[in-house]
């Protein structure tokens, strides 16, 4: 499975924890718990191609285009 980076979409190593496109810090989310919260916050997914994560992005950031 590939990494992508969630803010720019591109594809990187495995083992990268920044972006060496945009800077993006990449999440851990081994032993991550997620609540409910008022305010927006970001959500990262793992995706398979630069293609679903361009429209995943698209889907969830509806207001960058």
């Amino acid at each position: 499975m590939s990494k992508y980076c969630p803010n720019c979409g591109r594809q990187l190593p495995d083992e990268a924890v920044f972006c060496d496109s945009c800077g993006t810090r990449m999440p851990d989310l081994a032993g991550v718990s997620f609540s409910v919260s008022q305010e927006p916050q970001r959500v990262y997914y793992q995706c398979d191609s630069m293609a679903e994560a361009a429209e995943e992005a698209a889907v969830r950031n509806p207001e960058d285009e």
